[in-house]
């Protein structure tokens, strides 16, 4: 009997959220960052379970509907950070939480076990990996991961690129529920919590000391660096942070879900009109010979689309603009299926990450950046972002996009590129997203 299989990174507190996975009514739950089952209470959640893990508030576990059996395999490399290879009936499923050093830990883990993996393995989890960080790994990367499995066993692909299906929730997430950045900047508000007297004074040393100074007497690389040491000397402070979480986690949720529902109406609904139009009234999706002029072609088609063809509308959610780039990217690149043209989103070659890198072999290559003229710190990103990035990705191609909303945006971008002697021209782009426009339906 085929078993229902669900993966999820809670992170952590799962004991108040298995309520969300119950609702799926899964055979199999792999749960990452999850506490130790052991140690709280699940009373309301009738699964067996394995779960590994060094710390009580954040492991790996695989829980199981009662009626299955569940055996822990004693396959190699128990001590790389998290691998779990358990039998479920007869089946056999590797749950997967990659710790650092993510992929080169996991390449690791599969040279190990490569004779214990057959096509009847399900190995699935949070690899924490994506081939665009292939050159941050050496060889053990997350191409000779992939090729090692496709030289053995059946992955699935369409004309030649791996599937993926992609969690809404993965589109809204700028950061985990729990992070380093959101715990320093959380540190005043766990003080009051601390039963510690000693501990309790030398953080309000800190709060009083350090957070008070302007940039110019401490920059904010220099306070998290204090936070950190004070963190690191006194590690008692995460766990009052994951505490003051969990009492959060309710508010959270709330506005989670929020935020889940408006990509769910922007990538679900609205982008599938923007691809229509695409198809139906441009030659978007026509082939085009080189990396250069695809990737200019299709920003001009995008800027037609919504200038000319009532395409605005669909990047307005609830009556207002977008408010996150990373939406602008996504949508960019969700239109690109179907392309012979390797578009790769995030490509950081030692001078950070930039959107796209639009590719056909080493010698045609093309960036595309995108930013919203809502952006604070546009004018310095124009000044030298593009040029940087070009450097280090080995091209002389760079496109610029920008898109605006409002007449206060268009009259802010047109001084900037007076200021910075810039034109709007074939390597910088600019979309009229304004909604007081005449409709395409009524114009002439």
């Amino acid at each position: 009997m085929p078993l229902k299989i669900l993966f999820w990174n809670c992170n952590c507190a799962f004991r108040k959220k298995y309520n969300i996975v119950q609702q799926y009514d899964a055979d199999v739950c792999i749960i990452a960052e999850c506490e130790n089952p052991e140690l709280y209470d699940f009373s309301g959640f009738n699964y067996k379970y394995i779960w590994v893990g060094d710390n009580k508030s954040k492991g790996l576990a695989v829980f199981v509907k009662p009626e299955f059996s569940l055996e822990q395999l004693n396959w190699s490399g128990s001590h790389l950070q998290y691998y779990l290879p358990v039998k479920v009936n007869d089946q056999v499923i590797v749950a997967v939480w990659a710790k650092k050093p993510y992929i080169e830990g996991y390449y690791e883990w599969q040279k190990l076990n490569i004779n214990n993996i057959d096509n009847n393995c399900i190995i699935i989890g949070d690899f924490n990996s994506n081939s665009c960080w292939d050159h941050l790994h050496g060889n053990r990367n997350h191409t000779a991961v992939v090729e090692q499995l496709n030289s053995n066993y059946f992955l699935p692909c369409y004309k030649g690129d791996y599937v993926l299906l992609t969690p809404r929730d993965m589109l809204t997430r700028d950061e985990t529920f729990i992070n380093r950045p959101d715990m320093i900047k959380n540190l005043q508000s766990i003080a009051p919590s601390i039963e510690d007297s000693s501990l309790r004074f030398l953080l309000n040393q800190y709060l009083n000391e350090v957070l008070p100074l302007k940039k110019k007497e401490m920059s904010k690389t220099e306070k998290e660096s204090k936070a950190i040491s004070l963190v690191t000397t006194h590690p008692e402070l995460i766990d009052y942070y994951i505490q003051y979480k969990e009492n959060t986690e309710e508010q959270a949720t709330s506005i989670s879900k929020q935020v889940v529902s408006e990509v769910r109406q922007l990538f679900n609904c609205q982008l599938q009109k923007l691809a229509n139009i695409l198809n139906d009234k441009t030659q978007f999706y026509n082939v085009i010979p080189n990396s250069r002029e695809a990737a200019y072609q299709r920003v001009m088609y995008l800027k037609d689309v919504i200038e000319n063809k009532d395409g605005y509308r669909i990047f307005y959610l609830n009556g207002q603009p977008i408010k996150r780039e990373l939406d602008l990217q996504i949508m960019y690149r969700l239109v690109w299926y179907a392309t012979d043209f390797d578009v790769n989103r995030e490509v950081n070659n030692g001078r950070g990450p930039v959107d796209y890198k639009v590719s056909k072999g080493a010698e045609d290559s093309t960036l595309v950046e995108f930013k919203l003229a809502s952006n604070g710190k546009l004018k310095k990103n124009l000044e030298n972002q593009v040029e940087i990035y070009k450097k280090a990705n080995s091209t002389n191609n760079a496109i610029k996009v920008i898109l605006y909303f409002t007449e206060n945006e268009y009259t802010k971008i047109t001084k900037i590129l007076q200021d910075l002697n810039l034109q709007e021209g074939s390597d910088l782009v600019l979309i009229d997203a304004r909604a007081n426009k005449i409709s395409a339906s009524n114009a002439g």
